[in-house]
Protein backbone atom coordinates (compact mmCIF):
# COMPACT_ATOMS: atom_id res chain seq x y z
CA UNK A 1 0.00 0.00 0.00
CA UNK A 2 1.14 3.19 -1.06
CA UNK A 3 1.75 5.83 1.72
CA UNK A 4 1.15 9.32 0.77
CA UNK A 5 3.20 11.87 2.55
CA UNK A 6 1.23 15.36 3.03
CA UNK A 7 3.42 18.35 2.80
CA UNK A 8 4.81 19.78 5.70
CA UNK A 9 3.14 22.83 7.16
CA UNK A 10 5.84 25.41 8.14
CA UNK A 11 4.28 27.26 11.07
CA UNK A 12 3.37 31.14 10.32
CA UNK A 13 4.78 33.99 11.42
CA UNK A 14 3.01 35.60 14.65
CA UNK A 15 2.73 39.08 14.39
CA UNK A 16 0.92 41.06 17.61
CA UNK A 17 -0.92 44.50 16.66
CA UNK A 18 -0.20 46.86 20.07
CA UNK A 19 -3.15 49.01 20.23
CA UNK A 20 -3.41 49.78 24.06
CA UNK A 21 -6.17 52.08 23.35
CA UNK A 22 -8.70 49.67 21.38
CA UNK A 23 -12.12 51.10 21.76
CA UNK A 24 -14.97 50.13 19.20
CA UNK A 25 -15.46 53.90 18.37
CA UNK A 26 -14.03 54.96 14.73
CA UNK A 27 -10.78 56.22 14.87
CA UNK A 28 -7.48 56.38 12.48
CA UNK A 29 -6.00 54.03 14.64
CA UNK A 30 -8.90 51.80 14.52
CA UNK A 31 -9.09 52.23 10.64
CA UNK A 32 -5.03 51.25 11.15
CA UNK A 33 -6.29 48.12 13.41
CA UNK A 34 -8.67 46.56 10.63
CA UNK A 35 -6.72 46.98 7.80
CA UNK A 36 -3.45 44.94 9.29
CA UNK A 37 -6.16 42.43 10.37
CA UNK A 38 -7.28 41.82 7.02
CA UNK A 39 -4.40 42.37 4.94
CA UNK A 40 -1.57 40.29 6.98
CA UNK A 41 -4.17 37.55 7.33
CA UNK A 42 -4.70 37.14 4.13
CA UNK A 43 -1.18 37.08 3.55
CA UNK A 44 -0.91 33.97 5.55
CA UNK A 45 0.47 35.66 8.83
CA UNK A 46 -0.96 34.56 12.60
CA UNK A 47 -2.31 38.15 13.83
CA UNK A 48 -4.03 38.85 17.51
CA UNK A 49 -4.36 42.29 18.91
CA UNK A 50 -2.89 43.32 22.24
CA UNK A 51 -5.08 45.99 23.92
CA UNK A 52 -5.73 46.56 27.70
CA UNK A 53 -9.28 45.99 27.32
CA UNK A 54 -7.91 41.88 26.43
CA UNK A 55 -6.05 41.57 29.46
CA UNK A 56 -8.70 42.68 31.31
CA UNK A 57 -10.95 39.89 29.72
CA UNK A 58 -7.62 37.50 30.53
CA UNK A 59 -7.08 38.65 33.77
CA UNK A 60 -7.18 35.31 35.91
CA UNK A 61 -7.99 37.04 39.09
CA UNK A 62 -9.54 39.81 41.06
CA UNK A 63 -6.52 41.29 41.83
CA UNK A 64 -5.05 41.28 38.58
CA UNK A 65 -8.03 42.33 36.94
CA UNK A 66 -8.05 45.44 40.01
CA UNK A 67 -4.40 46.17 38.83
CA UNK A 68 -4.65 46.42 35.04
CA UNK A 69 -7.85 48.30 35.54
CA UNK A 70 -6.05 51.12 37.27
CA UNK A 71 -2.86 51.19 35.08
CA UNK A 72 -3.07 53.83 32.04
CA UNK A 73 -3.69 52.19 29.17
CA UNK A 74 -0.39 53.01 27.35
CA UNK A 75 1.62 51.33 29.83
CA UNK A 76 -1.40 48.41 31.01
CA UNK A 77 0.44 45.97 28.10
CA UNK A 78 4.06 46.56 28.93
CA UNK A 79 4.60 43.55 31.25
CA UNK A 80 3.01 41.36 28.31
CA UNK A 81 5.33 42.51 25.66
CA UNK A 82 8.37 41.67 28.21
CA UNK A 83 6.79 38.84 28.55
CA UNK A 84 6.53 37.96 25.02
CA UNK A 85 9.45 39.49 23.90
CA UNK A 86 11.64 36.61 25.97
CA UNK A 87 10.20 33.81 24.16
CA UNK A 88 12.82 31.98 21.80
CA UNK A 89 10.57 32.77 18.89
CA UNK A 90 9.16 36.11 19.70
CA UNK A 91 6.34 37.29 17.59
CA UNK A 92 6.67 40.86 15.04
CA UNK A 93 5.18 43.68 17.22
CA UNK A 94 3.64 46.75 14.96
CA UNK A 95 2.92 49.67 16.92
CA UNK A 96 0.34 51.67 15.31
CA UNK A 97 0.76 54.72 16.54
CA UNK A 98 4.14 56.61 18.09
CA UNK A 99 2.90 57.03 21.21
CA UNK A 100 2.64 52.98 21.73
CA UNK A 101 6.04 52.15 21.18
CA UNK A 102 8.33 50.86 23.26
CA UNK A 103 11.99 49.26 24.26
CA UNK A 104 10.63 45.72 23.69
CA UNK A 105 11.96 43.23 21.09
CA UNK A 106 13.35 46.85 19.02
CA UNK A 107 14.60 44.30 15.98
CA UNK A 108 11.27 42.45 15.80
CA UNK A 109 9.18 45.89 15.55
CA UNK A 110 7.31 47.82 13.05
CA UNK A 111 6.18 51.46 13.86
CA UNK A 112 3.54 53.81 12.40
CA UNK A 113 4.43 57.29 13.21
CA UNK A 114 1.86 59.54 12.67
CA UNK A 115 3.04 62.70 13.84
CA UNK A 116 4.82 64.49 16.60
CA UNK A 117 2.71 66.68 17.12
CA UNK A 118 3.21 67.00 20.78
CA UNK A 119 6.90 68.23 21.00
CA UNK A 120 5.23 71.44 20.25
CA UNK A 121 1.38 70.83 21.84
CA UNK A 122 2.25 68.07 24.66
CA UNK A 123 -0.69 67.03 27.04
CA UNK A 124 1.98 66.94 30.00
CA UNK A 125 5.82 67.28 30.09
CA UNK A 126 5.69 63.48 30.47
CA UNK A 127 4.71 63.48 27.18
CA UNK A 128 6.92 65.91 26.10
CA UNK A 129 9.77 64.09 27.74
CA UNK A 130 8.49 60.91 25.95
CA UNK A 131 8.77 62.13 22.83
CA UNK A 132 11.42 64.28 22.83
CA UNK A 133 13.53 61.59 24.26
CA UNK A 134 12.41 58.01 24.03
CA UNK A 135 10.59 57.68 21.52
CA UNK A 136 14.05 58.45 19.81
CA UNK A 137 15.82 55.53 21.90
CA UNK A 138 13.23 52.75 21.21
CA UNK A 139 12.21 53.68 17.40
CA UNK A 140 15.94 54.04 16.33
CA UNK A 141 16.76 50.15 16.24
CA UNK A 142 13.16 49.28 14.81
CA UNK A 143 13.05 47.00 11.74
CA UNK A 144 11.05 49.58 10.25
CA UNK A 145 9.54 53.04 11.14
CA UNK A 146 6.87 54.04 8.66
CA UNK A 147 5.90 57.60 8.24
CA UNK A 148 2.41 59.02 7.10
CA UNK A 149 3.92 61.88 4.93
CA UNK A 150 7.28 63.56 4.31
CA UNK A 151 6.39 66.52 6.12
CA UNK A 152 6.47 64.02 9.33
CA UNK A 153 9.66 62.19 7.73
CA UNK A 154 11.52 65.13 7.76
CA UNK A 155 10.45 65.81 11.56
CA UNK A 156 11.27 62.39 12.54
CA UNK A 157 14.64 62.98 10.88
CA UNK A 158 15.55 65.93 12.79
CA UNK A 159 15.01 63.50 16.04
CA UNK A 160 17.82 60.85 14.34
CA UNK A 161 14.64 58.66 13.46
CA UNK A 162 14.97 57.11 10.15
CA UNK A 163 11.76 56.13 8.69
CA UNK A 164 9.78 55.02 5.20
CA UNK A 165 6.69 56.94 3.53
CA UNK A 166 3.78 55.23 3.11
CA UNK A 167 0.68 57.48 2.83
CA UNK A 168 -2.57 57.12 4.33
CA UNK A 169 -4.70 54.51 1.92
CA UNK A 170 -8.43 55.34 1.53
CA UNK A 171 -11.52 53.45 0.49
CA UNK A 172 -12.01 54.49 -3.06
CA UNK A 173 -15.49 54.21 -4.46
CA UNK A 174 -16.12 52.22 -8.00
CA UNK A 175 -17.43 55.42 -9.30
CA UNK A 176 -17.17 58.77 -8.83
CA UNK A 177 -19.97 60.81 -9.32
CA UNK A 178 -20.52 64.35 -10.62
CA UNK A 179 -23.27 65.90 -8.49
CA UNK A 180 -21.96 69.83 -8.56
CA UNK A 181 -25.62 70.80 -8.47
CA UNK A 182 -26.58 68.76 -5.22
CA UNK A 183 -23.76 70.58 -3.30
CA UNK A 184 -25.21 73.79 -3.19
CA UNK A 185 -28.51 72.11 -1.42
CA UNK A 186 -26.87 70.01 1.36
CA UNK A 187 -28.11 71.44 4.97
CA UNK A 188 -24.53 72.19 6.18
CA UNK A 189 -22.59 74.62 4.98
CA UNK A 190 -19.26 73.04 6.38
CA UNK A 191 -18.05 70.66 9.00
CA UNK A 192 -15.40 70.14 11.26
CA UNK A 193 -13.37 67.15 12.66
CA UNK A 194 -10.94 67.01 15.43
CA UNK A 195 -10.60 67.51 19.07
CA UNK A 196 -10.30 69.93 21.48
CA UNK A 197 -6.64 70.09 21.44
CA UNK A 198 -4.89 73.60 20.90
CA UNK A 199 -3.25 72.81 17.47
CA UNK A 200 -7.31 71.57 15.93
CA UNK A 201 -7.71 75.31 16.36
CA UNK A 202 -11.15 74.73 16.67
CA UNK A 203 -11.92 78.53 17.97
CA UNK A 204 -11.04 80.24 14.41
CA UNK A 205 -14.20 77.54 13.05
CA UNK A 206 -16.09 78.77 15.48
CA UNK A 207 -15.36 82.96 14.49
CA UNK A 208 -16.31 82.19 11.22
CA UNK A 209 -19.36 80.53 11.49
CA UNK A 210 -20.14 83.35 14.06
CA UNK A 211 -20.30 85.60 11.02
CA UNK A 212 -22.23 83.98 9.07
CA UNK A 213 -25.07 83.45 11.54
CA UNK A 214 -27.59 82.94 8.82
CA UNK A 215 -25.94 79.05 7.67
CA UNK A 216 -26.03 76.29 9.54
CA UNK A 217 -22.31 74.46 10.40
CA UNK A 218 -21.29 70.94 12.31
CA UNK A 219 -18.40 69.94 14.23
CA UNK A 220 -17.23 66.19 14.88
CA UNK A 221 -15.37 65.10 17.89
CA UNK A 222 -14.96 62.30 20.26
CA UNK A 223 -17.77 62.07 22.24
CA UNK A 224 -15.56 62.59 25.61
CA UNK A 225 -14.77 65.51 24.24
CA UNK A 226 -18.46 67.19 22.87
CA UNK A 227 -19.20 66.49 26.69
CA UNK A 228 -16.85 69.15 28.06
CA UNK A 229 -16.95 71.23 24.81
CA UNK A 230 -18.50 74.33 27.27
CA UNK A 231 -16.00 74.45 29.49
CA UNK A 232 -13.18 75.09 26.71
CA UNK A 233 -14.54 77.24 24.28
CA UNK A 234 -18.46 78.40 23.55
CA UNK A 235 -19.81 77.27 20.32
CA UNK A 236 -22.39 79.56 18.34
CA UNK A 237 -25.91 78.35 18.09
CA UNK A 238 -25.54 77.90 14.70
CA UNK A 239 -23.31 74.82 14.85
CA UNK A 240 -24.33 71.45 15.50
CA UNK A 241 -21.91 69.33 17.54
CA UNK A 242 -21.90 65.55 16.64
CA UNK A 243 -19.89 62.95 19.05
CA UNK A 244 -18.26 59.97 18.00
CA UNK A 245 -20.07 58.63 15.27
CA UNK A 246 -19.82 55.48 13.27
CA UNK A 247 -18.49 55.09 9.83
CA UNK A 248 -21.69 54.75 8.40
CA UNK A 249 -22.98 58.08 10.12
CA UNK A 250 -19.76 59.93 10.09
CA UNK A 251 -19.66 59.43 6.24
CA UNK A 252 -23.63 60.60 6.00
CA UNK A 253 -22.97 64.04 7.64
CA UNK A 254 -20.11 64.72 5.79
CA UNK A 255 -21.82 63.74 2.71
CA UNK A 256 -24.46 66.76 3.84
CA UNK A 257 -22.26 68.93 4.48
CA UNK A 258 -21.04 72.07 1.15
CA UNK A 259 -17.43 72.33 3.03
CA UNK A 260 -14.54 70.18 4.98
CA UNK A 261 -12.92 72.86 7.01
CA UNK A 262 -9.46 71.66 8.59
CA UNK A 263 -8.18 75.37 10.87
CA UNK A 264 -5.31 73.18 12.49
CA UNK A 265 -2.12 74.30 13.34
CA UNK A 266 -0.09 71.25 12.54
CA UNK A 267 -0.70 67.50 11.38
CA UNK A 268 0.85 64.67 10.96
CA UNK A 269 -1.08 63.17 7.69
CA UNK A 270 -4.92 64.95 7.76
CA UNK A 271 -7.32 61.79 6.69
CA UNK A 272 -10.38 64.69 7.62
CA UNK A 273 -10.09 66.35 4.28
CA UNK A 274 -9.67 62.84 2.56
CA UNK A 275 -12.90 61.75 3.45
CA UNK A 276 -14.64 65.22 2.96
CA UNK A 277 -13.50 65.31 -1.21
CA UNK A 278 -14.34 61.56 -1.53
CA UNK A 279 -17.82 62.58 0.16
CA UNK A 280 -18.16 65.33 -2.49
CA UNK A 281 -17.01 68.27 0.04
CA UNK A 282 -14.94 71.31 -1.24
CA UNK A 283 -12.06 71.78 0.93
CA UNK A 284 -10.97 74.78 3.13
CA UNK A 285 -7.98 74.44 4.32
CA UNK A 286 -5.19 76.13 6.77
CA UNK A 287 -2.14 77.20 5.13
CA UNK A 288 0.24 74.41 6.41
CA UNK A 289 3.04 72.38 4.98
CA UNK A 290 1.45 68.85 5.39
CA UNK A 291 -2.02 69.76 3.65
CA UNK A 292 0.32 71.82 0.97
CA UNK A 293 1.47 68.64 0.44
CA UNK A 294 -1.62 66.18 0.30
CA UNK A 295 -4.10 68.80 -0.89
CA UNK A 296 -2.29 71.22 -2.91
CA UNK A 297 -4.27 72.10 -5.97
CA UNK A 298 -7.89 70.18 -4.77
CA UNK A 299 -8.58 72.90 -2.01
CA UNK A 300 -9.05 76.05 -1.19
CA UNK A 301 -6.01 77.55 1.55
CA UNK A 302 -6.54 80.48 4.01
CA UNK A 303 -3.85 81.71 6.17
CA UNK A 304 -3.86 80.56 10.04
CA UNK A 305 -5.38 83.38 12.06
CA UNK A 306 -6.92 85.48 9.14
CA UNK A 307 -10.44 84.55 9.89
CA UNK A 308 -11.55 87.09 7.21
CA UNK A 309 -10.20 85.17 4.73
CA UNK A 310 -11.79 81.74 6.12
CA UNK A 311 -15.40 83.61 5.74
CA UNK A 312 -14.28 84.51 2.74
CA UNK A 313 -13.43 81.10 1.04
CA UNK A 314 -17.15 79.58 2.64
CA UNK A 315 -19.23 82.44 0.96
CA UNK A 316 -18.06 81.09 -2.67
CA UNK A 317 -19.80 78.27 -4.12
CA UNK A 318 -18.55 75.24 -3.53
CA UNK A 319 -16.88 73.11 -5.98
CA UNK A 320 -17.00 69.10 -6.07
CA UNK A 321 -13.50 67.92 -6.35
CA UNK A 322 -14.57 64.24 -6.34
CA UNK A 323 -12.95 63.34 -9.33
CA UNK A 324 -9.58 65.16 -9.24
CA UNK A 325 -9.34 63.58 -5.42
CA UNK A 326 -10.41 59.82 -6.67
CA UNK A 327 -7.56 60.68 -9.14
CA UNK A 328 -4.83 61.39 -6.79
CA UNK A 329 -6.01 58.89 -4.42
CA UNK A 330 -5.80 55.68 -6.10
CA UNK A 331 -2.13 56.88 -7.14
CA UNK A 332 -1.18 56.90 -3.39
CA UNK A 333 -3.01 53.73 -2.87
CA UNK A 334 -1.12 52.47 -5.75
CA UNK A 335 2.33 53.99 -4.71
CA UNK A 336 1.89 53.63 -1.07
CA UNK A 337 1.01 50.23 -0.07
CA UNK A 338 1.00 49.15 3.95
CA UNK A 339 0.48 45.87 3.82
CA UNK A 340 3.23 45.29 1.07
CA UNK A 341 6.00 47.21 3.17
CA UNK A 342 5.45 45.03 6.16
CA UNK A 343 5.30 41.81 4.41
CA UNK A 344 8.40 42.98 2.63
CA UNK A 345 9.88 43.99 6.04
CA UNK A 346 9.45 40.70 7.36
CA UNK A 347 10.04 38.84 4.81
CA UNK A 348 13.80 40.75 3.77
CA UNK A 349 14.88 40.46 7.62
CA UNK A 350 13.63 36.93 8.64
CA UNK A 351 12.40 35.21 5.51
CA UNK A 352 8.76 34.02 4.42
CA UNK A 353 5.62 33.76 6.67
CA UNK A 354 5.96 30.07 6.32
CA UNK A 355 9.42 29.30 6.76
CA UNK A 356 9.24 32.29 9.87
Amino acid sequence: MMVVRQPHLARKADVLIHFPQLSPHPSSMLFYCNLLLEGLRARGYSVSVLSKQRLLTEAATALHTRLIARTPAILSTWPRLLQVSRKPHPPWIINISQEYVTPFSACRTINIIHDVIQLDYPRSRFVAYFYRHCLPAFARNAALNISVSNTTARLLADLGIKSRVVYNEFNIPDRAKAESAELRQRPFLACWVGTLSSHKNISEYFAAARAIPHASFAAIMPIQESSRLATVVSPPANVSIFGSLSSDDYADLLSRSRFLVSTSRVEGFGRPPGDGALAGCDLILSDIPIYRELYDGIANFYRLDNVAELISLLKRTPRDIRVPALARFREWNAEYRLIDVIDETISATYGSPAST
